[in-house]
């Protein structure tokens, strides 16, 4: 059931924190009546839409040091959980590297908007659109607890563990990290050119299918990176889905089935049918279960069809 949207009579009262520790020592203190705010995009759309009340006390992130940034660092790129969209998809690290986040980003909201959400309120919110681009990058969190900051957990571990409601509630979100991988759309492997031997075939989309063209909530979202290897396998493969209230996740019995398998256009009609199978989303009224599932089946499937007509025109073999 939908909360009750019951506006407090005065104006909120505003915290400063200058740090994460006291952000969070702040938010045990006032519990379920304090409520931490970045940007502020989400709230207020819940506010409006009445189902969340307006707490009492705001904690404001946005003076807390350290969480603005976006560096390189060993093993990969961190981002600052209050840097905002329009920020991250400008970076030319981010663009590069992890493009598919990027892309994700530039369908979320308007450029307003993405000027002042940012990248954590969207991972925090559980269901934002530009969790599936990130799932296929393997993304983990960094999280402050009372103690201080707590070892990075993946992307992948937090929403399952948010959707069994096993987490410490008032713990902040300090950085999302991107690993270095050697799977990675942009980065150089040992099969590109630099090596003096032809790339692999290979694809990075990200797709988000809404009400209408733009500014529009998802219906469905999915991201697929794979590539075929010179012995006509698939390899690399990641697959994630999200879209609406559904969980973003990994298609991870679908990216097995696939790895290491022949490329070939004979598997297509059971890729469509594991995808149905595997995902599931939560229907509305705006879009029904079936509808979601038929969508990612068919975005999913048409995005390997076309690796393998990739690979077709290079000179490899993708018929049956």
């Amino acid at each position: 059931m939908d909360a009750t949207f019951n506006p407090v009579m005065s104006a909120p009262t505003v915290w400063h924190p200058a740090d994460a520790r006291e952000a969070y020592l702040l938010k045990r203190r006032f519990g379920q009546q304090a409520d931490y705010v970045a940007g502020g995009t989400l709230l207020r759309t819940e506010w409006e839409a009445g189902t969340r009340s307006v707490s009492p006390h705001w904690i404001d992130l946005q003076r807390v040091t350290g969480l603005r940034e976006v560096f390189m660092q060993a093993g990969g790129l961190c981002i600052g959980s209050q840097v905002t969209l329009g920020t991250c998809r400008r970076h030319p690290s981010l663009a590069n590297l992890y493009p598919l986040v990027g892309e994700a980003i530039r369908s979320t909201a308007a450029s307003s908007v993405r000027n002042v959400a940012t990248l954590g309120g969207n991972v925090c919110s559980g269901v934002g659109d530009v969790l599936p681009a990130l799932l296929l990058y393997d993304a983990e969190l960094e999280w402050q607890d009372e103690h201080g900051p707590v070892a990075p957990l993946p992307l992948t571990e937090w929403l399952e563990l948010r959707a069994a409601d096993a987490l410490d509630p008032d713990r902040i979100l300090l950085t999302i990290r991107l690993p270095a991988r050697a799977d990675v759309t942009g980065i150089p492997q040992a099969s590109g050119s630099d090596s003096g031997l032809p790339s692999l075939p290979r694809i990075a989309v990200y797709h988000k299918v809404g009400r209408r063209e733009a500014f529009s909530p998802s219906l469905v979202t999915t991201a697929v990176s794979a590539e075929i290897d010179t012995a006509g396998c698939f390899r690399q493969v990641k697959i994630a889905t999200g879209g609406g209230k559904a969980k973003p996740a990994r298609l991870g019995a679908l990216e097995a089935w696939l790895e290491g398998s022949k490329a070939d256009q004979c598997r297509l009609p059971d890729v469509y049918e594991r995808v149905m199978d595997e995902y599931r989303p939560a229907g509305d009224i705006f879009a029904g279960e079936s509808y979601r599932r038929k969508t990612a089946a068919s975005l999913i499937t048409a995005d390997l069809w076309r690796l393998l007509q990739q690979t077709a025109s290079e000179g490899g073999e993708t018929l049956c």
